[in-house]
C-alpha cells in the first residue's frame, strides 16, 4: 500500500476526514493553479462550476473535468447505443446525481437533438448552477432520499456516476427502486460502484468484511458528501440488483477500456418485467 494511502487511512481511522479533506482541496488548488489559469484562457468560452463545487465531485483540474466529462459522455452513448440501438425518435435521459453538470453538458454532443435530457440531484447549489449554465437541459432538485418528482415509466435511460458510492445501505435499495419505477421497461440504467480496484484504500477490519461480500459504509459526514463513502463487492451488488428488480445486462470492472468511469466498477442493467 502506497505510503499517502496509510497517511489517510490514520486519519480516517481517527475521524479526521474533514480535515485531511480541507487539506486535498488546499493541495489541489495550488498544484492546479498554472495549469488551469492556461485552460481558462485558453477556452474562455468554456463554463466551469465554482472551484469547492469541481472538488466535491471531481478534481480541482479544468482540463480533465471538462475533457473527462466529454469522454464520460460519450462512453455512455456507446454503452447505450451497444445495449438498446437508437429506434426512438425522442428519448428521455436523466443523469442521477448531475452535481455541477460535468457529463450532462456534453450529452447533446452524442445523442439526437430531439433528446429530452434531465439532470437531477440532492444539493441545491449544484442544480442552482446548472440550471443557469447548461441550458440543453431541465433540472430538478431531491432530497437524499427518494422518491423523485418524475413520473412511471419516464426514462429510456438513466446513469449515476459514483453516486451510490455516497449513499446509505437503506438508500441503495430505495433509489434502485426508485429508479426502477421510473425507468421504461426497456430501459437501460448505468450506475458505478467502488469496488475491488479501491481494496487498498479499506482498513484491515473493513477489507476483511468486504472480502466476505459485505458493504462498507463510512459514514463520517453527511450522506451524499464525498466524505461519506460506500464499498460495494459484486456479490452484494448482484444481490442488490436482484432484490430491486434488475438484470444484469453487462459488467466492466474498474480499470478497464470500456469504463465510464476509470476505477470504478460500471454495471448495464434493465429493469426486469
Amino acid at each position: 500500500m502506497a505510503i499517502v494511502q496509510k497517511i489517510k487511512n490514520v486519519f480516517i481511522f481517527f475521524k479526521l476526514s474533514k480535515l485531511i479533506n480541507y487539506i486535498v482541496f488546499i493541495g489541489q488548488y495550488i498544484k492546479y493553479f498554472k495549469k488551469n489559469l492556461i485552460f481558462k484562457n485558453s477556452n474562455p468560452t468554456v463554463k466551469l462550476p465554482p472551484l469547492y463545487s469541481m472538488y466535491e465531485t471531481y478534481r480541482l483540474d479544468y482540463k480533465e473535468f471538462y475533457n473527462e466529462g466529454f469522454l464520460s459522455a460519450q462512453k455512455i452513448y456507446e454503452l447505450y447505443i451497444k445495449y438498446q440501438p437508437l429506434k426512438k425518435a425522442c428519448l428521455h435521459i436523466l443523469d442521477w446525481g448531475c452535481g455541477p453538470g460535468r457529463v450532462i453538458t456534453h450529452l447533446k454532443n452524442f445523442f439526437t437533438a430531439s433528446a429530452n435530457i434531465y439532470g437531477t440531484d440532492s444539493n441545491l447549489k449544484y442544480i442552482n448552477w446548472c440550471s443557469e449554465n447548461i441550458l440543453s437541459a431541465s433540472f430538478k432538485f431531491n432530497s437524499i432520499n427518494p422518491p423523485t418528482a418524475y413520473p412511471d415509466n419516464t426514462f429510456d435511460l438513466i446513469y449515476g456516476l459514483s453516486i451510490i458510492t455516497h449513499l446509505s445501505e437503506k438508500n441503495h435499495y430505495g433509489w434502485l427502486k426508485e429508479l426502477n419505477r421510473i425507468l421504461k421497461p426497456d430501459a437501460l440504467l448505468i450506475i458505478t460502484s467502488q469496488g475491488d480496484c479501491f481494496l487498498n484504500k479499506l482498513l484491515v477490519n473493513e477489507k476483511k468484511s468486504y472480502l466476505e461480500g459485505n458493504l462498507i459504509v463510512r459514514d463520517v459526514y453527511k450522506e451524499g458528501n464525498r466524505l461519506f463513502t460506500a464499498f460495494q463487492p459484486q456479490l452484494y451488488m448482484k444481490k442488490l440488483f436482484n432484490d430491486c428488480n434488475y438484470k444484469i445486462i453487462k459488467f466492466i470492472p474498474g480499470n478497464n477500456p470500456e469504463n465510464p468511469h476509470g476505477l470504478q466498477d460500471t454495471w448495464v442493467l434493465q429493469p426486469m418485467v
